[in-house]
């Protein structure tokens, strides 16, 4: 299935992300908040086993106050999504003026051994179960043109199917 599905609504619970892949903060499906800094990389650890699909939407908050050039930051933030291997499956930038924004990645196919002979990184990346990481970084050039924050980050995360069984090994 590649369409998207809604993102989970609801109220966000608090929680801080890690500072590196050992440290990334256990989440799973439902609405979190966090803050983020200018050149800040927050850490999420999202478990997805076999015949799970992962769908993940992040949502900056606008800048209190303003900044000093009070522009425009192409790639203020960058939403990625590793593997249990830590290998990059599919990352997306969004641009930042101030304002409330929001980014997605895109559709990504269930978790499943078979993923291992795609020739696409984003399909072949989901060949694992475990947890998956979500990396979210604010650009330091943020802070030249808004201010040091903290600016609000919220994440919606989905994950959809039923748990199935691994690959049978010989």
């Amino acid at each position: 299935d590649s369409a998207t599905p809604s993102p989970p609504g609801g109220e966000a619970v608090r929680l801080r992300g890690g500072g590196g892949f050992g440290s990334a903060a256990a989440l799973e499906q439902g609405v979190w908040r966090d803050d983020v800094r200018p050149g800040q990389t927050l850490f999420y650890a999202v478990p997805v086993d076999w015949g799970q699909q992962v769908y993940t939407t992040a949502d900056l908050g606008s800048a209190s106050g303003g900044g000093a050039g009070g522009g425009f930051v192409p790639g203020g933030v960058n939403l990625a999504l590793y593997n249990p291997v830590r290998g990059l499956v599919d990352d997306t930038s969004i641009s930042y003026n101030g304002g409330q924004k929001s980014g997605a990645l895109a559709a990504l196919p269930p978790v499943g051994y078979d993923n291992r002979y795609a020739v696409s990184d984003r399909v072949g990346g989901m060949r694992f179960a475990g947890s998956y990481y979500l990396v979210v970084h604010l650009a330091a050039r943020v802070g030249e043109e808004f201010g040091d924050g903290p600016f609000g980050l919220t994440l919606r995360v989905r994950v959809k199917g039923e748990a199935g069984a691994g690959p049978g090994y010989a």
